[in-house]
């Protein structure tokens, strides 16, 4: 027992390090949203070994010891092969919803990850099969076990790439395999030993695993440059940052074409990328001087209105946006930036290549996140300037979708309007998108957020310009005067950018210099709509959904509306899905997959299970209901309060793994003391009184956050960290009773529902990943945990009905 207590801890923490391995693996060479593709191959894998399982139940009965050997060691072959064969699948993402073909790749990238998790899955569910009288101590051990990866995972990451943190979790697996071994035979180690060593020989040294990048990345046109130079690459769970030279970079978002430049008017520029896409200058240069084309940025408008300013650059990445503050004569910037690689970068090796900006005497660079700064910070400022750092292709294809922000939502613009000193501004820079977008949501939020403020005429406040291929707001507490509206004026004149508004424009003052092909649409006339009181009927008719998002719904950069999918079926014809949200999309598409997968792979094993119990027929679908039930629930809480937490913690990723590694290690705890609590007590009293705790805690957890938890922003960070492992602790313990007692039930009642509950379960979490995001999107986080104490209430019922069915 304790070699297969080993084994389970040790395949459970390698299973979730790869999983946290190939999702920071797929962001880079991919996209942010097609780590869901992991998370779904993963919990389906799981829920697939279940259905195998369930299939051959009496042959692994037989031998399930040997069977949990073969999975530990098929799991540590798989995962680095699966993922070598992942890397020559010619998938397109940005093909992905025109291109047939993508469809079958996008299969092809399932099948290939598939094994690793089948084989993980299977190493816990035939010790779950082996020892179910041991349910409850095996699951709180899986539980255990997958916390301790999720840390582990999330600490491998520093500074390797997740390649060879893949690798790592191949030893890992290895591990578990050979502790399986030493339960059986020494012959059975050494051969666990040689596969071992030929694998890591194969995919460590002979054919180290790739890291493909998709042609549609900043990275990859960059290298298609021709004195193209990578200087750096460093790695971190917050993704993989490179710093690139060439004499073609010339990077100046919203540069005015009517700029001519000086002898010294444009510095020598290089760049840093993040995951392979987006852009941020690195400008090399002596004397402020040399940076005068940033005079002539849109993002160069809030400094006409504010002297010798204290500024706050929010993202302050390769140094673009302090360059522009100091020449434009600011007398302290703070710079933030929670990247550590970054700063490493810019202030030791390549401090000379930025112009040494971060160890100017007037620059104060701080590691911290925007929003999470702005939260604890008693320091005002007269100009916030939230940096554009994100791809301007890359957003137009509408690959951010998923991506939640939490300083673009009303509640993050209104604690950055809080920051500013009387006279102050924040001003904002989106990219163009054709159709428009970005810009007008942001002018929305805005809107909103000065509304919350008790500004009664948030217009009076507001003034935005756009060039070729930027919007840029600035946005004061006070009106704005007759004296900064014809600086704003003149300023754009001069520079023949466009006014959008300011306050009493007229209509024949817009669309003067880069004219759109209807002056009065989108810009100048959402402007008026949203501060002339009809914003309501602007966020309706409008083709795309530009409504404010909130800390609630924290995903600014989704645009996709169902409701449009005809009209642009309409107008556009086969073409409207290039103008369409891919992100969204994608996960939909995803979705779909899925389910079909689910309910195709679920009919095999309700046929042989009601087979198997023909004089138990009752009992089959309250259990089916019920592990769906719990696997539903588990992931939407756990998703819920990840975002509700992340904010309070000021780091997303250190939130994932601190939330996600709390919620697994107290369930595990919680399922060992179950096995105790449980017995000569009915498991069906058990569970419904660990349910009334889950839901009585998490609305106790919900209000607090909602209502009471600014008070633990103004603690250490190692101490919010303690908190909020003690706030997630009781709800979660309770959480670890569900699933063990049910098994057990189920046992008792029939062996074959063992592994069929094993799968069903990991389907319920496989749709609740890709589905509960959807929900996120639509309804909410909060309305997302109110779905899943919904699955844990029904579960409550559908233990009952299956406790008499006994």
């Amino acid at each position: 027992m304790v070699s297969l207590g080993i084994t389970v801890v040790l395949i459970s923490a390698a299973v979730l390090g790869l999983e946290l391995a190939l999702m920071r693996a797929l962001s880079i060479s991919m996209w942010h949203h097609f780590a869901y593709l992991i998370i779904s191959a993963a919990l389906l894998g799981f829920g697939l070994s279940g259905v195998i399982i369930s299939i051959a139940e009496k042959f692994f009965r037989r031998h399930w010891q040997t069977a949990v050997w073969l999975s530990g060691l098929g799991f540590a072959i798989t995962a680095p092969l699966g993922y070598y064969l992942a890397t020559m699948i010619p998938l397109n993402v940005l093909e992905l919803i025109w291109d047939p073909r993508q469809k079958y790749y996008l299969g092809l990238y399932y099948l290939a990850l598939l094994p690793s998790f089948v084989c993980g899955g299977g190493c816990v569910g035939l010790a779950l099969l082996g020892r179910s009288e041991r349910a409850w101590s095996l699951y709180g051990l899986n539980l255990l076990g997958s916390g301790l990866g999720a840390v582990a995972g999330v600490g491998l990451m520093y500074g390797q790439s997740p390649t060879e943190v893949i690798m790592e979790m191949c030893l890992l697996g290895f591990a578990a395999a050979l502790a399986a071994a030493a339960g059986r035979s020494v012959r059975l180690m050494v051969v666990t030993f040689l596969i071992g060593v030929g694998t890591i020989t194969v995919f460590g040294l002979w054919r180290p695993l790739p890291m493909p990048i998709s042609q549609d990345k900043s990275l990859s046109f960059y290298k298609g440059l021709k004195d193209f130079e990578l200087l750096a690459t460093r790695y971190s769970p917050l993704g993989r940052v490179d710093l690139v030279a060439s004499g073609a970079i010339r990077h100046y978002p919203g540069l005015s074409l009517n700029f001519r430049e000086a002898p010294a008017g444009k510095p020598e520029q290089a760049g840093l990328t993040w995951d392979a896409d987006g852009m941020s200058a690195v400008n090399r240069f002596e004397r402020l001087e040399e940076l005068a084309c940033y005079d002539w940025m849109s993002s160069a408008l809030v400094y006409q209105l504010v002297d010798e300013p204290r500024v706050l650059v929010v993202g302050a990445g390769g140094g673009s946006d302090v360059a522009q503050a100091l020449y434009e004569g600011a007398s302290e910037v703070v710079a933030l930036e929670m990247n550590a690689q970054v700063i490493g970068l810019l202030t030791e090796e390549f401090a000379e290549l930025a112009g040494a900006i971060y160890g100017r005497d007037d620059v104060r660079l701080v590691k911290a996140e925007g929003r999470h700064f702005l939260e604890r910070t008693s320091e005002k400022f007269d100009v916030i300037q939230m940096a554009l750092l994100e791809s301007q292709r890359s957003g137009a294809a509408g690959v951010y979708a998923l991506n939640e922000s939490q300083l673009y939502t009303v509640e993050g613009i209104e604690r950055a309007l809080s920051r500013l000193r009387v006279g102050g501004a924040l001003s904002l820079t989106r990219w163009l998108k054709s159709p428009p977008r970005d810009a007008i949501k942001m002018l929305a939020t805005v809107a909103a957020a000065l509304e919350r403020r008790g500004v009664n005429e948030p217009g009076e406040h507001v003034v935005m310009i756009r060039s070729i291929q930027t919007a840029t707001l600035v946005v004061k507490n006070e009106p704005f005067s007759k004296e900064e509206i014809k600086k704003v004026r003149g300023f754009a004149q001069q520079r023949h950018f466009d006014l959008v508004h300011v306050p009493g424009i007229k209509a024949s003052e817009a669309n003067r210099y880069h004219k759109l092909s209807n002056p009065q649409r989108p810009y100048y006339a959402a402007a008026q709509e949203i501060f002339g009181g009809r914003a309501e009927e602007c966020f309706k008719k409008y083709v795309y959904n530009v409504r404010p998002a909130t800390d609630e719904r924290p995903y600014f950069y989704n645009f996709f509306r169902w409701r449009s999918v005809g009209q642009m079926r309409r107008t556009l014809g086969r073409n409207w899905l290039s103008f369409a949200e891919s992100g969204y999309l994608i996960l939909v598409v995803g979705l779909v997959q899925v389910v079909v997968f689910s309910v195709l792979l679920l009919i095999v094993p309700a046929i042989l299970v009601g087979r198997r119990t023909r004089g138990q027929r009752g009992r089959v679908w309250p259990a089916a209901g019920y592990f769906l039930a719990l696997g539903l629930g588990y992931i939407f809480i756990e998703m819920g309060f990840i975002q509700k937490l992340s904010l309070l913690l000021g780091n997303p990723i250190w939130a994932v793994a601190v939330v996600l590694a709390s919620f697994l290690c107290f369930s595990g705890m919680g399922s060992m003391a179950a096995g105790r609590l449980s017995r000569g007590r009915s498991g069906a009293a058990v569970v419904s009184w660990a349910i009334l705790g889950i839901v009585c805690w998490a609305i106790i957890l919900t209000g607090i956050l909602q209502l009471g938890s600014g008070w633990l922003l103004g603690l250490s960070n190692w101490l919010r960290m303690v908190v909020i492992v003690a706030m997630i602790g009781p709800m979660a313990f309770c959480m670890g009773f569900c699933f063990p007692t049910g098994l057990r039930m189920a046992s008792e009642s029939s062996g074959s529902l063992v592994p069929w509950a094993w799968a069903v379960n990991g389907f319920g979490s496989v749709t609740g990943a890709v589905g509960g995001t959807l929900l996120a999107v639509s309804i909410g986080f909060t309305w997302l945990i109110v779905a899943a104490l919904g699955m844990y209430v029904a579960a409550s019922y559908l233990i009952g009905r299956l406790a008499k069915a006994r």
